[in-house]
């Protein structure tokens, strides 16, 4: 909930398009491999014979109907996994299949079913106290302790993050199949909400699933009453159809699985990348972010692969910067510095390259220096002085000016500023007269604030009708 009333949703859309498919595809695979311990017997031996051989028959027939179906038989209003399921289940129990269903993998006190079976679902810690008043709600007095909420909290968050991580990641990936646009900040504080009300009852929490949900799209549900439906009908199951559930074999859930696990892999980006239509850094951001939702987890990958994708922009940005200098003649005292690129932390040290002193303008304040140096020597001669030690030079101009032009450039933060300084210093150093031409109100405050410019021989060019409009550091986004 916090997440959401701080408007954190709206930071998923830095996660780049490489890391949204590779979650996509590490999520694919990630089903895959949860398909293979369902080639066991409860008891954990693995399938064999007869049971293997029904058992892998039943899950390709599931995977071609939930398919197919949908190709062949259009306009259809019967969803090609119900008919899946069904089809399996009607063989199972004709045929009397020695393959796994679901009453065996879960238990047959799951399938009693009952309004009983709803009651104990809906408020699981109902009874009656000490003096027979029935109650609904948990003990929150003996559970929500100091010492358990500060114990939980680390786990808390850290569900709270990776659930709404992938909540808006669904999110995202279903707007782009439904050609829709959701709202990041009600998905993320309505599923708080949900999950709040949920733990308080004793349930579980929970977020978006990925599969499920392009289960649905796939099957025409594109709306928020298809979800509603989802839950009402796995409810309405539960309680009165519990029995005919626990009848239908795994094999027709494991086909179900892999059809959505094929929907969920990026084929199209896969095929681009065979082709060598993909950059080999997107390739490889690709490549890392599946293998660690797949092996690892899901916010370890994204979070991979934002920082990794981050580095990469950063230094792309910091290879886009370069300097023109005008006006450098041998017999010329002006120089012009044309900055073009953003300036940050990661093009700060180039741009003190692109923008050092010429050097005419070192030698002719080495030229001057030393006549100051002999000049000194001289008086102090003359004055009969007992120090030996010369005093410093006094600071000089050389006549010469210099423009560094930031009209093709912005200052993204204080790394810049604190660049543009050691530039400054660098020519004051010199004797040149420094000028900063097209800089924001903004940074040319930001300089004056966190250096001394202000009293070396740097000027600042303001022309109200041609210098940029901009805030240091600041979100452009933010329009408070």
């Amino acid at each position: 909930i916090c997440l959401g009333m701080t408007r954190c949703g709206k930071y998923i859309r830095v996660v780049p398009r490489p890391v949204m498919l590779g979650f996509v595809n590490g999520l694919a695979i990630k089903v895959i491999r949860a398909q293979i311990p369902h080639f066991q017997h409860p008891h954990g031996v693995w399938l064999r014979g007869a049971a293997l051989k029904w058992h892998s028959i039943l899950v390709a027939a599931s995977a071609l109907i939930i398919e197919y179906f949908p190709k062949i038989a259009k306009g259809s209003i019967m969803p090609s996994p119900l008919i899946a399921l069904g089809l399996a289940a009607i063989l199972v129990e004709k045929m009397n299949l020695p393959v796994p269903k679901l009453v065996d993998i879960v238990g047959p006190e799951a399938f009693e079913g009952g309004v009983g079976t709803l009651m104990q679902a809906l408020f699981p810690f109902a009874g009656t106290d000490e003096s027979g008043v029935p109650k609904f709600l948990p003990p929150y007095g003996s559970i929500l302790t100091l010492e358990r909420l500060i114990r939980a909290f680390p786990t808390a968050l850290e569900a709270a993050v990776v659930g709404l991580l992938q909540s808006l990641l669904t999110l995202q990936i279903v707007d782009e199949r439904t050609n829709t646009k959701g709202k990041n900040t009600k998905e993320s504080i309505a599923q708080g909400l949900g999950n709040l009300l949920s733990g308080s009852m004793g349930g579980m929490g929970g977020s978006a699933l990925l599969g499920q949900s392009l289960v649905n799209v796939q099957a025409g549900g594109t709306g928020r009453l298809s979800s509603i439906a989802v839950a009402v009908f796995v409810l309405a199951g539960v309680t009165f159809f519990a029995p005919i559930l626990g009848r239908i074999p795994v094999a027709a859930l494991v086909g179900l699985m892999l059809t959505v696990a094929q929907h969920t892999f990026s084929w199209e980006m896969l095929d681009s990348m065979v082709k060598g239509q993909v950059p080999w850094a997107d390739i490889i951001i690709m490549v890392s972010v599946t293998m660690t939702t797949s092996f690892v987890n899901m916010a370890a990958a994204v979070a991979l692969g934002v920082l990794t994708s981050a580095l990469r922009f950063a230094w792309q940005a910091s290879c886009n910067i370069s300097a023109r200098s005008t006006g450098k003649g041998t017999h010329l005292q002006n120089r012009c510095i044309h900055v073009q690129g953003p300036l940050f932390f990661g093009s700060a040290l180039t741009f003190q390259k692109l923008s050092a002193p010429s050097e005419k303008d070192r030698e002719i304040a080495t030229r001057l220096q030393t006549r100051f140096l002999q000049l000194a020597k001289r008086k102090e001669k003359q004055g009969n002085q007992e120090n030996n030690n010369p005093p410093p030079p006094p600071k000089f101009l050389t006549g010469r000016e210099t423009v560094i032009d930031f009209l093709n450039s912005q200052v993204w933060d204080h790394a810049a500023i604190m660049a543009i300084e050691s530039v400054c210093k660098r020519y004051h150093d010199l004797g040149v007269k420094l000028h900063l031409r097209h800089l924001s109100a903004d940074c040319r405050e930001k300089i004056l604030e966190c250096s001394d410019v202000g009293e070396w021989s740097t000027e600042f060019d303001v022309d109200a009708s041609s210098d940029p409009s901009y805030c240091v550091g600041v979100d452009p986004t933010n329009k408070s």
